[in-house]
């Protein structure tokens, strides 16, 4: 029996499948018969391995449209989205590095996109940064943080933004969340080389005893 898997390196829940299905096997009689076969996923198998073209002009492409048209779409999204909030004069707005409540202050993290923001949380001496999207492939990024992705919108500066993250969180051994990393998302960033490495809290279910 051959078992073919489609997987995407960034997402949670597809390390969580994978263990799942070797926990599976492991239970199976005949495992020794059942081969394995991992793939990446790819929203595109047509699309070339390296492009130089910004994102928009893909878009653009695409869709038989313009960059112009499609940064105007952009920009209406976003005026959309935030409308109910500005009308119902629940917008607020806040600077980067600033307090916004008592135990939250926002940490600048430019480059992925206009405005990105990390946050630190601060309660009995303990702290969490949540830092967004600062890593998008961590079995990459962090060996390597001068890898960018096609969705920063300057990758120069997200480069800059996560070698400085790197270096505070592991200097301070911050506690850190944030998306695209291996479950449970929680964790610290160690030193390791010339580059970093993601050590993961250890997870456990909750007892119901407690």
């Amino acid at each position: 029996m051959r078992i073919d898997v489609w997987s995407d390196i960034v997402c949670p829940f597809c390390h969580l499948g994978r263990r799942h299905l070797e926990l599976a096997l492991e239970q199976f009689e005949h495992a020794d018969e059942v081969g394995v076969v991992w793939h990446s996923f790819q929203l595109d198998r047509e699309a070339p391995a390296t492009d130089d073209a910004p994102v928009l002009d893909r878009i653009a492409e695409k869709y038989g449209s313009s960059r112009e048209q499609m940064v105007a779409q952009h920009e209406r999204m976003a005026q959309d989205a935030a409308a109910p909030y500005r009308a119902a004069g629940k917008w607020k707005v806040f600077a980067a590095d600033a307090e916004i409540v008592p135990g939250i202050r926002s940490v600048a993290a430019p480059g992925h996109t206009p405005g990105h923001s990390a946050y630190l949380l601060e309660s009995k001496a303990q702290q969490l940064l949540i830092w967004g999207d600062i890593v998008h492939s961590h079995a990459v990024q962090f060996q390597r943080p001068e890898v960018a992705i096609e969705f920063d919108v300057d990758k120069k500066l997200a480069v800059a933004t996560r070698r400085a993250l790197f270096a505070r969180t592991a200097k301070a051994k911050l506690l850190v969340a944030g998306m695209h990393l291996p479950f449970p998302g929680l964790g610290h960033v160690r030193s390791e080389g010339k580059g970093y490495a993601w050590v993961p809290v250890e997870f456990s279910p909750i007892r119901s005893d407690r």
